[in-house]
């Protein structure tokens, strides 16, 4: 009797263990699976900034390079080269 009293108390306590390890394990995984969205959110969002800051650069370093080696100029009505005179 004490030998299945005891298998018996050993199987519940090993049971309830293993059951607040899954709430604690799920709950992290759910922890886990927001971060990870909320980085996938923020590599979008620095990938935009990256490229607008691309294009502004390549549009200045352009226009450097139109008004030094090709003598034009940007024109202030409208954003576009023009050749000087």
């Amino acid at each position: 009797m004490k030998l299945i009293s005891g298998v018996i108390l050993i199987t519940i306590a090993i049971w309830l263990t293993h059951n607040s390890y899954l709430v604690k394990i799920s709950k992290l995984e759910k922890a886990v699976i927001a971060e990870r969205k909320n980085l996938e959110d923020l590599k979008k969002d620095l990938n935009e900034k990256q490229l607008e800051y691309d294009k502004a650069a390549d549009l200045k370093k352009l226009e450097l390079e139109m008004r030094e080696k090709r003598n034009m100029e940007t024109s202030k009505e409208v954003y576009y080269f023009k050749i000087k005179k």
